[in-house]
Parts: C-alpha cells; structure tokens; sequence
C-alpha cells in the first residue's frame, strides 16, 4: 500500500559462501511472488556457488513472476 503496486517479489536465504545452517544450508533461497489477494513461494536448494545460486534464484523469481501475470491478468 505504501508504494501503491501491484505485485511483489521477494527473496531470502543463503546464496554463500557463507551462512546457511543445518536446516537451511547454503544455497537455500526462498523466494515469493504475490499480489494483495495471493502469494505463491518457492524454496530453491543446491549449492553451485553464489553467482550460480544469486542467477538461478533470479531467474525463478522472474519465471515466477511472469507466469503469476499471465494468470492473475488473464482472470480480468
């Protein structure tokens, strides 16, 4: 509401070389996609190096995102 959109994307984990736990280790990314009325999410695992893991983690976001669209605005 304070920055008046739509849609949101945001994500959270351990994209290394460090961080990450025993139950969320390195390479654990959670990402969410949403709307006021709906919020999908999606836990990314696997490590393969923080660039790898920041690129994959973006391009899902992205896919996310773009499929989340193509429902939501094909609802209208």
């Amino acid at each position: 509401k304070l920055f008046g959109t739509d849609y949101a994307v945001a994500m959270t984990g351990f994209a290394g070389p460090g961080g990450g736990t025993e139950d969320e280790p390195i390479g654990s990314i959670w990402i969410a996609v949403g709307s006021a009325d709906e919020i999908i999410t999606y836990h990314q695992v696997g490590n393969e190096g923080r660039e790898e893991n920041v690129i994959n983690a973006t391009h899902k976001a992205l896919s996310m995102l773009r499929n989340f669209l193509n429902e939501d605005l094909g609802k209208e």
